[in-house]
Order: structure tokens, then C-alpha cells, then sequence
């Protein structure tokens, strides 16, 4: 088979003329290259605003679990987080908000206390009777898991 009639250079290897764009099709080329570079741009953008948010949440969970530790061997402290923590709630702007800050400062005014969830199931049924499902009553004495008993000697 014959390939000289489908040859893309001359005999002496200068290319073969090629079709000019018009300048509208250049501008159309350069417009979607554009549009292209601004989606790629926003995207980034989404990326590091996502990735700045992410760290925003990580360092306010970290300073306040620092606030909490310090308010635990701290009484000044306390008492200062307890009075920022009372104006800030005072200024917010829904009730429920409002509400929740408000359990926040007996939180901390509590000495910011770990929970025992067996404890607060068990007030929970006292004072609402049937208000707790079933799935969560406090479990029966036998089982709980063991406390650490002291050395009998």
C-alpha cells in the first residue's frame, strides 16, 4: 500500500501548511480555557476553605477540652470561664442556644466533672417513670462491670 498521498510533510521534511483558525474560534478556544481555569480555581478554593474549617473545629474542640481540664484544678479559673461562658449565653440569640449555654456554665460551675451515665439513667427513671425505653435502663448490678475494689488486707 501507497502512504505518500497520506504523507503530513514535504519531501525535505517541512510540514505541510495547516488550516488557520479564525480569530472567533481562537477566542471560543480561549474562553472555555477560562472557564475551565476558574472551575479548577473555585474548586481549590472549596477545597481550602473545607480543609481551614475542618482546623477552625479541631482547634476550638482542643482549646475548650484545655478549658475544661484547667477549670477541673483551677477555682480562679473556674470561676472566670463560668463568668465569660454566663455573658456569652446571655447574648445569644435563640432559646435554644440560650438553654444550652446555660447548662454549659453548671458544667463548668460543677468542676466540669465526668459523667456517669449509669448514674444519670438511673435519675432520669426516678424522675420521669416511663419515660426511658427499655434499651435504655440502667443495666441490672450483675452487669455492670466491676469497680476497682480496694485491697482487702
Amino acid at each position: 500500500m501507497n502512504l505518500e498521498p497520506f504523507r503530513t510533510t514535504r519531501p525535505r521534511g517541512n510540514p505541510m501548511a495547516r488550516t488557520r483558525k479564525s480569530a472567533y474560534e481562537k477566542l471560543a478556544e480561549k474562553e472555555k480555557e477560562a472557564e475551565q481555569a476558574a472551575n479548577e480555581a473555585a474548586a481549590l478554593k472549596a477545597q481550602i476553605r473545607d480543609e481551614e474549617r475542618r482546623k477552625d473545629t479541631r482547634r476550638k474542640v482542643l482549646a475548650g477540652g484545655a478549658a475544661f481540664s484547667h477549670a477541673r484544678i483551677d477555682l480562679v479559673w473556674r470561676e472566670t470561664l463560668v463568668a465569660a461562658l454566663h455573658k456569652a449565653g446571655t447574648a445569644m440569640k435563640s432559646d435554644r442556644a440560650r438553654e444550652e449555654m446555660a447548662a454549659l456554665v453548671e458544667y463548668v460551675k460543677g468542676g466540669c466533672q465526668e459523667m456517669d451515665i449509669d448514674a444519670r439513667i438511673e435519675e432520669m427513671s426516678r424522675t420521669k417513670p416511663g419515660a426511658a425505653p427499655e434499651a435504655v435502663r440502667a443495666p441490672s448490678a450483675s452487669a455492670r462491670k466491676p469497680s476497682v475494689a480496694s485491697p482487702q488486707g
